[in-house]
């Protein structure tokens, strides 16, 4: 019984040591940590330009909310810190001493360069921006002063008027040539022979090779820019083949001779009616040909006829004409200007039919503009004067996308829109009916340019 006893102790001892020389398990082996890369994208940044003290917002993504973790750094090496930060915008004010270039977004680690440049500006800059235009129309005035003038050219334009608030200086040769006439000393101003795009050319302002009509005293604040530069370039106006002849760049809408001859008006006149005081009323710059403008010209007509052809069912023909512009239409393809071009009147809800004969009738609109050859198209008056839109075209070949051309009372005719009839109309024309002898969806060019009838 003893033995027993002592054999039971050893067994509990021997397995208490079995138990305390179990060999203890490794822990588990730490895991990796996920690594998360952010992504941080500049998309844009507005203004392009801008001046000391303006503030700048850049767009992206990833860009956090602490702006002391953010640096804005200019190409000349300056850094700064953004003025606040959200994930998708950073904004930050121009400094005194930034540079025109690429800026850089550095977060972290990380820097990301703007894909375009930003242009810094000093406020006490004097800021010339130069265009191009195509043309120039003058109407002086009893005592050879400037009355009011437009500069057009694929679709820049700017019209001046008599009065204060800006000077103008004219740089330039001599007119290349005078032509001798009974009514207008039209010519041509020295140009460049170079389509005009806003985006893409190199303006030659010395006037050495071109004319160039410097314009002054702009709100900086307000347009960008102190002096305007308007540099005559190569007019585009889309000729008929059968056409033979060329057009002037320049041309008089109203001017009281008194008797002088055509030397008169040369070169010196020109230079001394573009010196001085003038009113700049309205400036309209095209956007780069890269970005597909919709560029609008405006012209006057003051006569205006479609007619309609019983043989075909339809409106055969549309002719429309003024002192200064010469266009036609038809339903058959004669000129390659661009898709199928569509017409529609505008301001055109009140008319008086008016029966010449058992073939002729007139439209007369009481709200067409009026005021005889010195009649530029103003801005407002495509809120309540009568036009024709006519859109479609290819501005490559004929400078504009839509003509606009307004009915006007020129002081030579007044302002008429005809319909004519190959056989007497069944039924008394209306307003509506001959207004739709000019909504053509189908229609094609036949000419359209600059018209001088007194040649």
């Amino acid at each position: 019984m003893k033995a027993y006893f002592y054999f039971i102790l050893i067994f509990i001892a021997l397995s208490s040591c079995s138990k305390n020389n179990t060999p203890t398990p490794e822990p588990p082996k730490p895991v990796d940590p996920v690594i998360v890369v952010t992504t941080h994208t500049v998309t844009s940044f507005t203004p392009a330009s801008a001046e000391i003290g303006q503030e700048v917002t850049i767009n992206g993504t990833n860009f956090g909310s602490d702006a002391s973790k953010v640096s804005i750094v200019f190409s000349n090496g300056i850094s700064i810190t953004p003025k606040s930060v959200t994930p998708n915008q950073i904004v930050f004010v121009v400094p005194a001493n930034g540079i025109s270039g690429l800026l850089s977004v550095v977060i972290g680690q990380a820097t990301i360069k703007t894909a375009t440049s930003f242009t810094w500006t000093d406020p006490k800059a004097y800021v010339v921006k130069s265009i191009g235009i195509g043309r120039v129309m003058v109407s002086v005035d009893d005592d050879y002063k400037l009355f009011v003038a437009e500069l057009y050219g694929s679709g820049n334009r700017v019209i001046l008027k008599r009065g204060v608030g800006n000077k103008m200086a004219f740089t330039g040769a001599s007119i290349n040539s005078i032509l001798p006439d009974k009514f207008y000393p039209d010519g041509y101003l020295p140009y460049l022979e170079k389509p005009i795009d806003n985006g893409n050319q190199s303006i030659d302002t010395s006037g050495v090779y071109s004319t160039v009509i410097k314009l002054k005293g702009f709100d900086k604040a307000k347009t960008g820019y102190n002096q305007l530069n308007l540099v005559l370039h190569t007019s585009v106006y889309p000729l008929e083949s059968y056409q033979a002849g060329f057009f002037t760049n320049y041309t008089y809408m109203k001017l009281n001779r008194k008797g002088n001859k055509n030397t008169f008006f040369g070169s010196r006149f020109v230079s001394d009616l573009f010196t001085g005081d003038i009113n700049v009323s309205t400036v309209e710059i095209a956007p780069p040909k890269s970005a597909n403008p919709y560029i609008t010209r405006d012209e006057t007509i003051s006569y205006a006829s479609a007619t309609w052809s019983d043989n075909r069912n339809a409106t055969s023909r549309v002719e429309m004409n003024s002192l200064f512009w010469l266009g036609s239409f038809g339903t058959s393809f004669e000129m390659n200007v661009g898709s199928p071009l569509k017409m529609e009147w505008v301001n055109a809800n009140s008319g008086t039919v008016l029966k010449m004969d058992d073939w002729t009738y007139h439209l007369k609109f009481p709200n067409i503009k009026k005021g005889g050859t010195d009649e530029i198209v103003e801005p407002v008056d495509t809120v309540s004067k009568v036009f024709l839109r006519v859109t479609g075209f290819n501005a490559e070949i004929c400078g504009y996308n839509q003509l606009r051309l307004f009915v006007t009372d020129d002081g030579y005719t007044d302002g008429i829109v005809q319909a004519s009839y190959t056989v007497k109309p069944t039924v008394t024309p209306t307003l509506a009916s001959i207004k739709a002898l000019y909504n053509l969806n189908i229609l094609y060019f036949n000419r359209g340019r600059p018209n001088f009838p007194h040649y």
